[in-house]
C-alpha cells in the first residue's frame, strides 16, 4: 500500500513550507518511504509527484504571505522568505529526497527543480520588476542579489527558456556589469550588446543515386556533407 508513504512525505514536505521543522528521527523514517516508493509500482510517479504537486502547493504558501507587498517592503519580505528557504526548507528537501538521486536524469536534481519552481512560483509571480525599478540601487538588500544570482545559474530543461530570460533582466539591474545569455548589461534590463544566438552548424548526409541505376545500390551510393546554419 503506497498511500501512507505518500502522505506521510507529502505531509513533511507541506509543514516545511509552513516553517515546521521535522520531528525527532523523522528523517530517517522518510527516506525509507521514499526508497519503499521508488522500488514500488509507483516509483516512476515520486519525481512528477514531488514537481507538480508538492513543489507548487508550498511555493504558493511562501508567495501568498509577500504576493500584495511593493516597492522596499517587497525586497525585505521576499528577502526574507528566500533565507528561510534557501537554509532552512532546501537542504531539508535535498536530504529527504536523497534516494531519489539515482532516479533523476543527469540533468536533473532535487535542488534545481526546487530553486526552479521557486524562481517560477514565487518570485515571477511578485512585483519584484516594479519594486526594483522603485529603490535605489544602494538600496538593494544583499540577500536579493545572493537570490538573483544563485537562480541566474540554474539551467532548464528548455534551452534559453523565457523565465531565464525574465530573470536574467532582473539579474542585470542588480549586477553592475553583468554578461548574461542574451549579451552585455551596464545596468539597464536590456543589453548594450546583444548576443546573436545561431544554431550550430551541423552535417546533413546527402545520399546521391547514379543516374545509370534508379535502384539504389552500395555501388552507386555516396554520402555528401554539407554544412547548414
Amino acid at each position: 500500500n503506497v498511500f501512507f508513504p505518500f502522505h506521510s512525505i507529502s505531509s513533511a514536505i507541506i509543514h516545511l513550507f509552513q516553517r515546521k521543522p521535522l520531528k525527532e528521527n523523522e528523517l530517517g523514517i522518510l527516506q525509507e518511504h521514499v526508497r519503499f516508493l521508488i522500488n514500488s509500482e509507483a516509483g516512476g510517479l515520486v519525481q512528477e509527484y514531488y514537481k507538480d504537486q508538492l513543489l507548487r502547493k508550498g511555493m504558493i504558501i511562501l508567495r501568498e504571505k509577500i504576493k500584495n507587498e511593493q516597492g522596499v517592503e517587497l525586497l525585505k519580505q521576499l528577502g526574507e522568505t528566500w533565507d528561510y528557504f534557501f537554509k532552512e526548507i532546501l537542504p531539508v528537501l535535498q536530504a529527504i529526497l536523497y534516494p531519489l538521486t539515482s532516479s533523476l536524469s543527469k540533468d536533473e536534481t532535487v535542488r534545481s527543480l526546487t530553486l526552479l519552481a521557486f524562481r517560477n512560483i514565487v518570485v515571477l509571480k511578485v512585483s519584484i520588476k516594479e519594486a526594483l525599478e522603485s529603490v535605489n540601487k544602494c538600496d538593494y538588500p544583499p540577500n536579493i542579489s545572493q537570490m538573483l544570482l544563485i537562480l541566474q545559474s540554474i539551467q532548464d530543461n528548455v534551452f534559453l527558456s523565457e523565465n531565464q530570460f525574465k530573470l536574467e533582466k532582473l539579474v542585470a539591474r542588480v549586477i553592475c556589469p553583468y554578461l548574461g545569455q542574451r549579451g552585455f548589461y551596464d545596468g539597464s534590463p536590456d543589453p548594450i550588446i546583444k548576443v546573436k544566438l545561431k544554431p550550430s552548424p551541423f552535417n546533413i548526409p546527402n545520399v546521391i543515386i547514379s543516374d545509370n541505376d534508379k535502384t539504389p545500390s552500395k555501388s552507386h551510393i555516396r554520402l555528401e556533407h554539407k554544412f547548414v546554419h
